[in-house]
């Protein structure tokens, strides 16, 4: 969206690449020629920058050969049987890449709450204004108000799972602070308050909040801000602090409930995203140390259980206070017009007229006869050579889960008659 646009701008300032629209923007794929395509791809689409990811019933003897095969291809279009593999230019991306600092001048970058004393501010009200986003649609009463701060590193795994598991204690039920305080309540600000969070090598947290009514909008941070102290003023002020929790750790049992369940049930989605993320950001400096961080990526159970055994309230709050109340972080207003979603249509409109005009009618014919022409080509029947190369499974090398169903009456315990296939006698 434009008002998530805006905040990584604000996150990642001076054209840093997490701010990009991974799928471009319209203005520039307009002008993108295809050799600045293949030209993109030979220089990052390189061999030591790839992952296979193969998960499934599959004899390892066969997916190897098969690599080796990809292999052998891959230097033999860099220069023959000894062919160098072409390597991505300047290292690993955001890895050997600096990451800028927040611009705290920037309109939309605001300073830590007043009460935060870990860092000193100078204080300007045109420096401290929330960015403005106007976005096109045709109902203007309600808008989208987005918060985000800087968050840990990517090697910090349990900083990272901690701060989630805050957030969803904040925001997950009518029960929640943030809920009872924005939502749930006589006088609502918002429909809906939601956390998101990116793991990058400086990752970012964020607050969402949805079906906002525009004239109230500029309410939200500092409501937000007054919960959030007065939860850390409750709990340094008296024993009986307002983080309950009881309820956090409900939150991380629940939490640990639902990895479960998604990895018994897809266990791909439940791994696929940890594994792209060791790829990306892990260190790559000790094979040992480097399948411990994988196996910590894909399994966070640990974490979640040291949380649950060893945090204390004064815990949570310190990590509030560290990433939150004590960072500079991003504030956009997203407001709604119907003004500008006009405006939008008229343009688009003027520009198909305007480029009809530029290419001329035989030029127009040209180009559509070509697009024709590439459609059909994509569009065109699969060989019945190429379905029937794909080998079809055996239906016994397809391995079912093991169940086993245990009925028990009184002292008398018995396996149920037809489970517990796939279970040896020792299990």
């Amino acid at each position: 969206s434009l008002v998530d646009r805006a905040i990584l701008d604000l996150l990642y300032p001076k054209d840093c690449a997490y701010s990009s629209e991974t799928g471009g923007k319209m203005k520039n794929l307009r002008v993108l020629t295809n050799d600045q395509v293949m030209r993109y791809h030979k220089e990052n689409y390189t061999p030591d920058n790839v992952m296979f990811v193969l998960t499934g019933n599959v004899e390892e003897g066969k997916f190897l050969s098969a690599l080796d095969k990809v292999e052998l291809s891959v230097k033999q279009k860099s220069g023959g049987d000894g062919g160098i593999v072409p390597k991505v230019q300047g290292g690993r991306p955001w890895i050997h890449h600096v990451i800028p600092d927040m611009d705290l001048n920037a309109v939309g970058v605001m300073p830590p709450p007043p009460t935060s004393s870990s860092m000193e501010i100078e204080k300007d009200e045109k420096k401290e204004k929330p960015l403005e986003i106007f976005f096109p649609t045709e109902e203007e009463s309600r808008g989208t108000v987005s918060i985000a701060w800087r968050g840990p590193m990517s090697d910090q795994r349990s900083t990272w799972i901690n701060l989630s598991l805050l957030w969803t204690y904040l925001t997950d039920s009518a029960a929640s602070p943030l809920q009872k305080a924005f939502v749930e309540c006589d006088d609502p600000l918002c429909a809906g308050v939601y956390p998101a969070h990116e793991v990058f090598t400086v990752g970012y947290h964020q607050l969402w909040f949805t079906e906002v009514e525009t004239e109230r909008m500029e309410e939200v941070a500092p409501k937000l801000f007054d919960v959030l102290l007065d939860i850390v003023k409750n709990d340094a002020a008296a024993a009986e602090s307002s983080l309950d929790l009881d309820r956090m750790q409900m939150v991380i049992r629940r939490q640990r409930r639902k990895i479960l369940e998604k990895t018994e049930r897809r266990p791909t989605n439940a791994l696929i995203d940890p594994i792209i993320r060791n790829f990306m950001y892990g260190k790559r400096e000790n094979p040992v140390q480097e399948m411990k961080d994988l196996q910590d990526d894909v399994d966070p159970i640990p974490l979640l259980e040291d949380a649950l055994l060893n945090m204390t309230k004064s815990d949570w709050i310190e990590l509030m206070q560290e990433f939150i109340l004590s960072k500079p972080y991003a504030l956009v207003l997203g407001r709604p017009s119907a003004d500008l979603a006009k405006k939008i249509a008229k343009e688009e409109k003027e520009r198909e007229e305007q480029q009809a005009i530029d290419l001329g009618p035989e030029k127009l014919k040209q180009l559509g006869g070509e697009l024709e022409k590439a459609m059909e080509y994509n569009e065109r029947e699969i060989p019945d050579g190429v379905l029937t190369s794909v080998p079809i499974p055996r239906l016994e090398n397809v391995k079912s889960i093991p169940l086993l169903t245990i009925r028990g009456v009184g002292e008398s315990i018995d396996i149920a008659t037809n489970s517990g296939k796939g279970i040896s006698k020792e299990d």
